[in-house]
């Protein structure tokens, strides 16, 4: 699935967006940047990145797991008409 990083989901209708595109829009671009930072301390915490079953657990809880990652930082891409 393509995943565009761009300031808003909605195109111009001159671009070429491509089918079943997602996209991390500017918003989300900062959830992504706060769950990341918010994810490095407490992996740091207590040596939590030693564990997996700790580091899983964390994945988890900031939606950064495979099935979760782009409902949580990404948006559909609307077409411009």
């Amino acid at each position: 699935m393509p995943v565009l990083v761009h300031p808003r989901a909605k195109f111009d209708k001159k671009a070429a967006v491509p089918h079943g595109c997602q996209v991390v829009t500017a918003g989300k671009l900062t959830l992504l940047r706060d769950a990341l930072r918010k994810l490095t301390t407490e992996l740091a915490d207590g040596d939590a990145f030693r564990d997996p079953d700790r580091v899983g657990r964390l994945l988890t809880a900031h939606r950064l797991t495979a099935d979760t990652f782009l409902s949580a930082y990404a948006l559909p891409a609307i077409p411009g008409q």
